[in-house]
């Protein structure tokens, strides 16, 4: 039998899954919050046949429940438990036919072509072709779940949280099909100059509730995205949504101490996705509710 080719138009959907004989579930999908260069997707997948399919997009899979699978691997089936927590990888291209005998749910984080190869070149390296291996990597099923756990909320924390996400979990994905000995280069750099960084603070500061990208951060300091985050974080000590967090939760410390201001408009005004949102980050950071800050002040104002 030959490949199930399905054509470029559909690599915002279900792409690497339309192959599949039997109807899949899906259950999540980052899809409708627009996250730059990646596309996360969890979807509970029946026993059954899955054909031969061609990829474009590199993917992880993270097995959630144990799975038995036979892999077609040079013109043979070749058995394999996967255990919950191991995660696939597979570059684009030929994606091999297999059959599942038993049901399972796949977390699916698929990454564009030319975001890898982005990635790839501030780092100075040449795209490298990347091995099709099952590998344990809890850093990488760390940043996964995280994701995950972002969709299942509803996307409250924000393009620059998730898109910092999606850029660690792609470095994690070059690192596990490149050389050991290069490995070291994408870690490296030095902080943010006074100057790059006091424009990046200035552009964040000018409007707190502002819905920032990782790509217009890294634009206002002049650098890529990967050495703008490290470079932050080592003139900083925090992640840029870290910084922005913090800004939000000083802000909304600041308009709870003006006594018409309701939590719901503190909430928008800071830029937080609701008033529960404000309530938990707000309790997170400084261990007391918006209300009994509130109510602190008034006691010693």
């Amino acid at each position: 039998m030959g490949p199930n080719i399905l054509p470029p138009s559909v690599s915002n959907e279900s792409w690497p899954l339309e192959s599949a004989a039997s109807p899949l579930s899906l259950l999540h999908s980052s899809i409708p919050y627009g996250w730059n260069g990646l596309v996360v997707e969890q979807y509970l997948m029946p026993e059954g046949e899955y054909l031969e399919t061609v990829l474009y997009r590199h993917a992880l899979w993270l097995w959630n429940t144990p799975c038995y699978v036979e892999c077609s691997l040079q013109g043979r089936f070749t058995p394999c438990i996967k255990l919950p927590g191991t995660i696939s990888v597979t570059p684009l291209g030929i994606f091999p036919a297999h059959y599942t005998f038993t049901s399972s749910t796949r977390i699916v984080c698929s990454f564009e072509p030319e975001y890898i190869k982005k990635i790839l070149l501030e780092a100075d390296y040449q795209p490298e072709p990347f091995v099709r291996r099952t590998i344990q990597d809890s850093k990488m099923q760390r940043l996964i779940l995280l994701l995950m756990e972002e969709i299942e909320s509803g996307a409250p924390s924000g393009r620059l949280y998730a898109e910092s996400l999606a850029h660690a979990l792609a470095v994690r994905f070059i690192l596990s099909g490149i050389p050991s000995r290069k490995k070291g280069d994408l870690y490296s750099g030095s902080s943010l100059p006074k100057h790059s960084l006091r424009r990046v603070l200035e552009f964040i500061d000018q409007d707190v509730s502002a819905e920032l990208s990782l790509e217009a951060l890294a634009n206002e300091s002049g650098y890529s995205r990967g050495h703008f985050l490290r470079m932050f974080h080592r003139a900083t000590g925090m992640t840029p949504h870290q910084y922005v967090i913090k800004k939000r939760v000083d802000y909304a410390m600041a308009l709870l101490k003006q006594r018409e201001s309701r939590l719901a408009d503190i909430a928008t005004a800071c830029g937080f996705s609701s008033q529960a949102h404000l309530t938990r980050t707000f309790y997170e950071h400084t261990g007391v509710t918006p209300g009994e800050y509130r109510r602190e002040s008034r006691e010693k104002a």
